[in-house]
């Protein structure tokens, strides 16, 4: 059994048709016909079934035609990815993200691909944990950066982007002292504007106040995380995020960020991909970029006014 053999007898069983596959190979009929029954010598089981109407897969042969179409697929994968390999990272690297990651820090890692791979497009899509994850699995994208990822499906490589707090949001006008934390039994008493159900933040908010005893004060809620903080701004209500959600509104001046005690409140950001897909050249880069953003962001955050309150980790 050999290479060429696998992807004859794949392209029979896809036309349905000895001729029609002879055809498209540019190979003669009897010397397709021959590989086939050396094929289901060396299987010692018959692997096809010919009629009137063309060709059939026995059991055998469906069984065959699938680990033989998996088997073509890497070997082509594997062909591209040392060509591309060869050359400079290059092509479209579509990239997931949540809508509590920073847009100021997505800004930036286009703006720095574009300087250090001018031959490589990162294409960036927006949407929650689940359907990230979902997009991830069929192919429709490359990477993705998620939040409170716990346990992740294991047809995903998962790398752990690091942790970061939970914090109360506030308006900047908010006559709230800057010099204290917040502790959580006084956060879920301010009415807030939390996204909509089902929410991974949303069920740790909501859980976190059942195990302590308390109702959360939900003023708002939604599935726009631009609607909430514009809410938060107005001083028309607070809200508990991700400080990467907010992180660019807090140096702005914008919005006050204090950080959650009694308990504290974190979360995880992962990077996840295929586990079993290589990544191209221009997706290894992108991945390497994601990762070396995210460790400087937290290795240099920006002055933020009200620095006292935020006492981030």
């Amino acid at each position: 059994m050999d290479i060429r053999q696998l992807r004859y007898f794949c392209r029979i069983l896809e036309l349905r048709s000895i001729t029609k596959a002879a055809e498209s190979l540019h190979v003669s009929q009897p010397s397709l016909g021959m590989h086939v029954r050396n094929l289901e010598h060396e299987l010692r089981t018959p692997l096809v079934t010919r009629h009137s109407r063309g060709i059939e897969p026995t059991d055998a042969g469906k069984m065959l035609f699938d680990r033989a179409t998996r088997i073509l697929s890497d070997i082509d994968e594997t062909k591209r990815l040392l060509q591309d390999y060869a050359g400079c990272p290059s092509g479209t690297v579509h990239l997931g993200i949540t809508p509590c990651v920073d847009a100021k820090l997505i800004a930036r890692l286009i703006q720095d691909c574009a300087v250090a791979m001018p031959n490589v497009t990162v294409e960036i899509v927006e949407g929650q944990n689940t359907p990230l994850i979902e997009w991830i699995q069929s192919g429709e994208l490359d990477l993705g950066i998620v939040h409170y990822l716990d346990d992740a499906p294991g047809d995903l490589t998962c790398e752990r982007l690091g942790e970061e707090d939970v914090v109360l949001v506030m308006s900047a006008d908010c006559l709230t002292a800057a010099n204290k934390t917040v502790p959580f039994s006084e956060v879920v008493r301010h009415p807030l504007a939390m996204p909509a159900m089902p929410h991974r933040l949303r069920d740790l908010v909501e859980k976190t106040a059942r195990d302590c005893g308390l109702e959360v004060n939900l003023r708002f809620e939604m599935r726009s995380l631009a609607v909430i903080t514009e809410l938060v701004e107005r001083n028309v209500s607070c809200s508990v995020l991700p400080f990467s959600a907010v992180a660019g509104k807090v140096a702005d001046g914008k919005i006050k960020a204090f950080k959650i005690t009694d308990p504290a409140m974190r979360i995880s950001m992962s990077l996840i991909y295929k586990a079993r897909r290589p990544l191209s050249k221009a997706e290894a880069a992108v991945r390497f970029a994601v990762a070396d953003i995210i460790r400087k962001s937290r290795a240099a955050r920006p002055p933020v006014r009200d620095r006292a309150a935020l006492s981030l980790a």
